[in-house]
């Protein structure tokens, strides 16, 4: 059902389809589609057969936490590497990631060029002094753009979704660098959060959905809406012996949900989906409840159900899907061209750092407030408006 799904939006987005606004047709675009599932299961389906034919999505799951990335791990590794520079073992692991991406030719020739390996090393540690001046932020920013990495991961497929989750990574260590002391304390808290996580960190930042189809769950969709919307697996469910009714009750609201998400057209796939050795268990779906379909009545009473049904409304259209499955290629349309960037002469101050308060203050020494240095250092009352206010002002 996912690959009909992905057909069918691949020739509408082939076609002159669209939508007139003021008189005028605008051309439906993959940002005007969305498909709603259930589970990151059934939008893994849908993502992959978007995927062979070359439409852009983006899964917007319930559960998108910075720390499951992929790219956590091993950026993890980096730290760790930058932390302990002359650590050759941890720099060799670190340069092994797949987020950094080198080839085995270039990890072969660092490993027998001494010289090589020296120039990497010494780069760690202009690495490992930069974070310790101007925080882990920076640090990571500075080696993206040693390696030329934002120009190589924006050439791949999903290049631009890893650049998003690594600089948002980076962002989310700098923010809680502020609460620890050192970077040691950081590459703990972050393998303590990866081993047995005991917050909830914020939710991913995805990269740009402008030109993407946008696959949802149906609880994430509560209260949005789309221009268009796909609902492949209507029909599927997980029966539960033991509380079949509070399941259906719950499938019957999911539906409502599903149904009232599109504001111009209603793509929804059927099927007699079976469930392990069971029969056809359409019946049991939530649609199938509410069309009142036969209990293990076979595919092929489906569409004069439906047609009997929906009879007196033309604006439904039914097609029989039927196999084998062509795939349509998209061919997205070329960006707009860029200006060009402008030029910009003048210095930059690199000579900064980040400071906490207990930094600047750890080296003044504590002086008790009655005691005689004190007191010679105290304002001398009527001197400042501000010390003849009362206690507590």
């Amino acid at each position: 059902m996912a690959e009909h799904c992905a057909e069918h939006l691949g020739r509408l987005l082939t076609s002159a389809a669209g939508f007139y606004t003021s008189g005028l047709q605008a051309l439906l675009r993959p940002a005007d589609l969305a498909i709603l599932v259930r589970d990151r299961h059934e939008a893994a389906a849908v993502k992959s057969a978007l995927e062979r034919r070359n439409i852009p999505s983006v899964y917007l799951s319930d559960r998108s936490h910075l720390l499951d990335s992929a790219e956590t791990p091993d950026i993890l590794l980096w730290l760790q590497s930058v932390a302990h520079p002359r650590n050759p073992r941890l720099l060799r692991a670190a340069l092994g990631t797949s987020t950094l991406g080198f080839s085995l030719a270039e990890l072969e020739q660092w490993a027998r060029s001494e010289t090589a390996f020296e120039e990497i090393l010494n780069f760690w540690m202009e690495l490992h002094h930069c974070w310790q001046r101007q925080g882990v932020l920076s640090m990571l920013q500075r080696l993206l753009h040693h390696f030329f990495l934002p120009a190589r991961w924006l050439q791949e497929k999903d290049g631009e979704r890893r650049l998003t989750q690594v600089l948002h990574l980076a962002e989310f260590l700098q923010r809680t660098s502020a609460h620890l002391e050192g970077p040691e304390a950081l590459i703990q808290w972050l393998i303590h959060e990866l081993q047995t996580p005991t917050s909830s960190p914020e939710e991913l930042r995805l990269e740009s959905d402008a030109d993407r189809v946008r696959i949802i769950t149906i609880h994430k969709a509560k209260g949005l809406e789309f221009p268009v919307v796909y609902l492949p697996f209507a029909t599927c469910f997980k029966p539960q012996p033991e509380a079949e009714e509070k399941r259906l009750q719950e499938d019957i609201r999911l539906l409502y949900v599903a149904l009232t998400r599109a504001q111009h057209a209603l793509w929804i796939g059927v099927s007699p989906f079976k469930y392990k050795t069971s029969g056809p268990l359409f019946s049991a779906s939530a649609l199938g409840w509410l069309l009142g379909a036969t209990p293990g009545a076979p595919a092929e009473e489906l569409l004069p159900l439906f047609q009997e049904t929906w009879k007196s409304l033309p604006e439904v259209h039914f097609t029989e899907a039927s196999l084998p499955l062509s795939v349509t290629g998209f061919i997205p349309p070329p960006a707009p061209a860029l200006r060009p960037a402008s030029l910009v002469t003048g210095p930059f101050d690199r000579a900064w750092a980040i400071h906490s308060f207990s930094s600047l203050t750890r080296s003044l020494a504590f002086v008790l407030p009655d005691s005689p240095t004190a007191q010679q250092n105290s304002p001398l009352p009527g001197t400042s408006p501000r010390h003849r206010f009362p206690h507590g002002a």
